[in-house]
């Protein structure tokens, strides 16, 4: 097993993160100056791809070799089909039933905006969110953060402070739940498979499911404020898919202790 120098904190995983701020002055300075004429969009998304590379980078360089970009890659292990299909299920209930009224309930309260909106107006967004989001945000907190976490401190403690950083870097309000809840639940998942494709695609999917979600509301309710996006149904829809998911999550924990994980 590779032995991780970095990070082995917290203090070392800020610092890391910050370092990824501080390689985008220079692209910053340049769009600021007009040198560059990039679509916000499209500016936004590769700065954000520069940050990712620069903390690669960063984190390599602390490590000294000892860590690769290969490495995130290397294949760990994997549930059975049945765990699967109960990961499935809660990553759905999760973002219709809880998740997404939460977030357009505190977007709405925060911003006093239009919170239903066609996600599909700004496509690359939806893109980075289902592929660039995913992929990054599972190296950089999965298998940078987490992985030198957990070498440190104990497994409950190493995903609980990786997931609350995972949250912190999100800021946006609306999006502050739901980034915790996604943190601790991908990173029960690479606690016990070490493997980094199955975070990725499960981030992905949860993304996926996001959009379809804001998109379904948008063509049911049109352009608005929604202060309660389920109508009278909201808080019974809320109540109900967070008693599935706990449910779910016992379950799927029961399959963990009986070790129903293969090598692959």
């Amino acid at each position: 097993m590779t032995m991780i120098k970095y990070p082995k904190n917290v203090l070392q995983a800020i610092m890391l993160l910050i370092f990824g701020f501080i390689t985008l002055l220079p692209l910053i300075a340049i769009n600021e100056l007009h040198i560059i004429n990039i679509p916000k969009e499209i500016f936004n998304h590769i700065m954000f791809l520069l940050y990712f590379l620069g903390i690669v980078l960063f984190y390599t360089l602390k490590n000294k070799g000892t860590a690769s970009f290969i490495s995130f890659f290397k294949t760990g292990d994997s549930f059975n089909a049945i765990a699967y299909i109960i990961i499935c299920l809660l990553v759905m209930i999760f973002q219709v039933g809880i998740n997404v009224p939460l977030a357009k309930f505190i977007s709405y309260h925060f911003s006093k905006t239009n919170n239903i909106t066609n996600p599909l107006n700004d496509i690359y967004t939806v893109l980075a969110s289902i592929i660039l989001a995913p992929f990054c945000e599972e190296i950089i907190f999965r298998g940078i953060i987490l992985r030198g976490f957990l070498v440190n401190y104990n497994f409950k403690v190493a995903i609980l402070l990786s997931a609350i950083i995972f949250c912190v870097f999100h800021i946006n309000p609306s999006q502050l739940i739901g980034a915790l809840i996604l943190g601790l639940f991908l990173g029960y998942i690479y606690g016990y498979t070490k493997n980094l494709f199955t975070t990725i695609i499960f981030h992905s999917l949860s993304n996926l499911i996001s959009v379809l979600t804001a998109l379904l509301l948008f063509q049911t309710l049109g352009i608005g404020r929604a202060d309660i996006i389920y109508g009278k149904w909201t808080l019974l829809t809320v109540g109900f898919s967070v008693i599935l998911v706990g449910c779910l999550i016992y379950l799927l924990h029961a399959f963990v202790k009986k070790k129903c994980i293969k090598n692959v």
